[in-house]
């Protein structure tokens, strides 16, 4: 893994990008496929892929045990560290929004941030009876649990219809737009206050709501269309001996519970180690095109 590596101060420089760490990833990939001319009209041609992968980090460098990265909020909200997923969610779990004065007096806030009634009520994971960076956990990572995709082509006398579909599933999307939506931004702040959002001041006080925390985090399972064709070949035409008309679409239907434009996103691009942010980017293109095919 590349990786930034602290470095001696008289360098002059903080850190470096080194060739340290190592990961382990296991898995199982299946893939069947069949073609059937069921009679002289139809023909199938279908294949599905599935797979499971598990990932793990099993060293960093020399005394290194955990390097935290911070992304489209302040503060770090992933961590590479030894025994688990490369690029987990990391920061505060989240166990409701302080309903009363009573209830902030007698329950451990997070310090340093002059919460109020309203605000989110943090886990005090190591159960030291405060709330501070010691109570940050690893809250879930982008790594589905399972994968599979299903392509076929069915045909009947001069009619083809081809598809392709896939599914991801278990994985999970750190959702960093959830904050700056909810911070009453236009018409936003009825939609985030059924949402279960802390309270609508959020946008003039301390912001405690934008550390890395659980709220975050959202399923980011899915099951997409990929592609739709719908083809008729004419054969014989004079001078042509095929003329094939189409229509195809290309991202027509997502299905999924993840409020996001896109369940696929990854902000930090392809790297592993900040992978499944969703901070704006675009969602995924759709298009429907219609053509011809000609054979002389």
């Amino acid at each position: 893994m590349l990786l930034n590596v602290t470095v001696p101060a008289s360098s002059g420089l903080t850190s470096a990008l080194q060739n340290v760490g190592k990961v382990r990833n296991r898995g199982l990939e299946v893939m069947l496929s069949t073609f059937q001319e069921l009679n002289k009209d139809w023909s199938l041609d279908v294949s599905l892929a599935m797979s499971t992968n598990q990932n793990e980090v099993l060293a960093l460098a020399p005394g290194q045990k955990q390097i935290l990265y911070a992304s489209g909020l302040p503060d770090p909200s992933f961590i590479v560290k030894v025994g688990e997923p490369i690029g987990s969610f990391y920061g505060y779990k989240v166990l409701g929004v302080f309903e009363s004065k009573e209830q902030f007096d007698s329950t451990p806030h997070l310090e340093n941030a002059n919460q109020g009634v309203g605000d989110f009520i943090y886990a005090d994971t190591n159960n030291d009876g405060k709330v501070n960076e010691e109570d940050r956990i690893i809250l879930g990572n982008a790594n589905p649990d399972f994968t599979w995709g299903l392509n076929g082509t069915l045909g009947w006398k001069n009619l083809d219809f081809g598809f392709g579909i896939e599914g991801k599933h278990g994985q999970q999307v750190f959702n960093a737009m959830h904050r700056y939506l909810a911070e009453s931004w236009g018409n936003n702040l009825s939609v985030y206050l059924e949402d279960g959002a802390p309270r609508p001041v959020w946008a003039y006080g301390t912001k405690s709501h934008t550390r890395p925390s659980s709220w975050h985090v959202e399923n980011a399972s899915f099951v997409r269309i990929r592609n739709l064709t719908l083809g008729y070949t004419f054969k014989n035409l004079g001078f042509l001996q095929k003329l094939r008309v189409y229509v195809s679409a290309t991202n027509p239907f997502t299905f999924t519970g993840y409020p996001g434009y896109n369940p696929e996103v990854s902000n930090g691009g392809s790297s592993a180690i900040t992978a499944g942010e969703d901070f704006g980017n675009y969602p995924v293109a759709k298009s429907f095109i219609g053509g011809l095919n000609v054979t002389f």
